[in-house]
């Protein structure tokens, strides 16, 4: 019964590994002085081996010269150490075909896919062994070499059954094996609970809430039902969604095939090109929104028979909600004190400042009392080109008052002080409008991107700030998706504007980047100090300046 209760333990943090698990740091088995790549085909096996100099004396000092002095003596020693493969229980006589020194192939640290070759990576002796097939085996295993006196290589291994990978990079340490489905490739598992492989959902959801649309992408392979040969616009029975207490239709986009690769899956250009084992489809669905909703409820019947259970990344999550036959609704609802809360909302700027008039009403009557004196009955008498030209006068300044009265506020405005809030008021605007302009990008459409920036920043700003945050969010090198998860203000010190209602600041802020790769995801965290002005447009706050003075790794994580 302990046993039972253990292996069920075991089963079940192999769940949770394969739902979490994928590392966002680099996968040690990469770096392993061996790797060892296994390729079954319907033919042969095939064994591709990149040998460390540390683990030259297990695979019985294989060496170039040592093949070439007697190359049947190189191939029985490297056999007679152990390195055995079987099929179906029955041992395959493989032929050494390729010993000889190259530098080694460098690899992408998380997924293990092979970077272009550069001539600098470090000297190995390459090994490939084929052992041919004479039938299509249902169970393949192998057995790793043993130097004389037992130890072991660090040997870091990953199978490919035809073009689809059965594992990620793992260390290779006891005999194991694996199962073959020639029907469906995909579906070819190791046994026990090493070497998984990280994707193996036959049915995912990625469900994002932007500030202008609400967006559902499932992806399936062609076979699984109901997706298997659909379109796009049938779709959507087999979905109810709800925003804000409203049921709603979403509209259909294209449909695009994603192909599976080591350690991730990927959009491709060439559907046709691809091999079918590797592929899925992509359904994306939309609903246009006036601003982030506070409430989306998404239920999805489909989830039943087979198809039992479905993960959904919210967001670009770092982990995924399952759902299952039995609960198979997913509700969001706005979160507070993250990026995600703000709906593109900022503290409103004062009323614009109302002119001194106070000096217009005397300065009226003034120059009618002198009038009256001059001009009015009983008064001396002037030659009448005199009095008519006083008159003139007279006339012009009262309409000139007149006119600053009701003008005067767009004449002559007086410049006013904006109150500068405490500490905690201006952290709070600032991080308003930072926050703000970095959600704007989590929209889809480019056009809408600009459009909700332009909401927040003003002027030529407008334009250097898209391409800026567009280029930090799609620095070379990143493997996935980015955008912007948090912002943490730690100080923004404000001081009045001295010609017009406003506020200059010298802020020190932390950004967190968080980049998906289509399930897991990796944070970086970068600290800014920079000196802003900020003004009322059109009833709201907005940037209409920002000098980035200094950017640097945060060494403190984002609040």
């Amino acid at each position: 019964m302990n046993r039972i209760a253990c292996l069920a333990f075991l089963a079940f943090g192999c769940l949770v590994n394969n739902l979490h698990g994928h590392p966002s740091m680099p996968n040690q088995a990469i770096s392993a002085p061996t790797i060892a790549q296994l390729f079954v085909t319907d033919s042969e096996v095939r064994l591709q081996l990149e040998i460390g100099k540390a683990d030259l004396p297990v695979f019985a000092d294989l060496t170039t010269d040592g093949v070439k002095e007697n190359p049947t003596v190189a191939q029985l020693r490297f056999f007679s150490r152990g390195w055995a493969i079987e099929a179906d229980e029955e041992t395959l006589r493989g032929k050494v075909v390729i010993v000889e020194s190259r530098h080694r192939v460098k690899r992408e640290p998380v997924t293990g896919e092979p970077l272009p070759p550069d001539g600098t990576g470090e000297p190995v002796i390459f090994v490939e062994v084929r052992y041919p097939l004479s039938r299509k085996p249902a169970n393949i295993f192998m057995k790793p070499p043993k130097a004389d006196d037992g130890a072991t290589a660090t040997i870091g291994l990953v199978v490919w059954h035809r073009a689809i990978p059965v594992c990620d990079f793992d260390y290779l340490k006891l005999p194991t094996g694996f199962r073959l489905d020639w029907e469906d490739p995909w579906k070819s598992r190791f046994r026990g609970l090493r070497f998984q492989r990280y994707w193996n959902f036959p049915v995912w959801m990625n469900f994002t809430v932007e500030p202008r649309a609400v967006r559902m992408e499932v992806s399936a392979r062609p076979g699984v039902a109901p997706w298997a040969a659909a379109k796009p616009e049938t779709l959507m029975s087999q979905f109810s969604l709800t925003i804000d207490g409203k049921a709603v239709t979403p509209t259909a986009e294209p449909m695009k095939t994603l192909q599976q690769k080591l350690g991730r899956i990927e959009e491709t250009a060439n559907p046709a090109g691809i091999p079918p084992e590797t592929a899925f489809r992509r359904y994306g669905f939309v609903v246009p929104v006036a601003s982030r909703p506070a409430a989306v409820t998404l239920k999805a019947p489909f989830i039943n028979g087979k198809l039992k259970e479905v993960p959904v990344w919210v967001n670009a999550g770092d982990n995924p909600q399952l759902l299952t036959s039995a609960e198979n609704v997913l509700e969001w609802g706005n979160p507070s004190g993250k990026l995600d809360a703000l709906i593109l909302t900022a503290t409103p700027p004062p009323s614009p400042p109302k002119p001194d008039r106070a000096w217009l009403f005397p300065s009226l009557l003034a120059i009618l009392a002198i009038s009256h004196l001059w001009i009015g009955p009983g008064r001396p008498p002037f030659r009448s080109k005199q009095r008519r030209l006083f008159a003139r006068l007279a006339l012009a300044a009262v309409v000139t008052i007149m006119a600053i009265w009701v003008l005067g506020g767009r004449w002559f405005p007086k410049p006013t002080i904006s109150p500068v809030p405490d500490d905690q008021g201006g952290r709070q605007l600032v991080h308003r409008l930072l926050a703000d302009s970095y959600l704007a990008f989590d929209c889809r459409d480019e056009e809408d991107v600009y459009d909700t920036l332009a909401e927040t920043i003003s002027g030529p700003l407008l334009r250097e700030t898209y391409l800026g945050i567009r280029r930090m969010l799609e620095s070379p090198g990143e493997l996935g998706k980015a955008r912007v998860r948090n912002v943490d203000v730690r100080s923004a010190i404000l001081a009045p504007l001295p010609d017009g209602p406003g506020y200059s600041a010298r802020v020190t802020w932390i950004i967190e980047v968080a980049i998906t790769h289509l399930g897991h995801t990796h944070n970086r965290l970068t600290q800014l100090d920079g000196e802003m002005s900020i003004r009322p447009r059109q009833g709201r706050w907005t940037i209409a300046s920002l000098t980035v003075l200094d950017q640097r790794p945060a060494t403190e994580p984002a609040k």
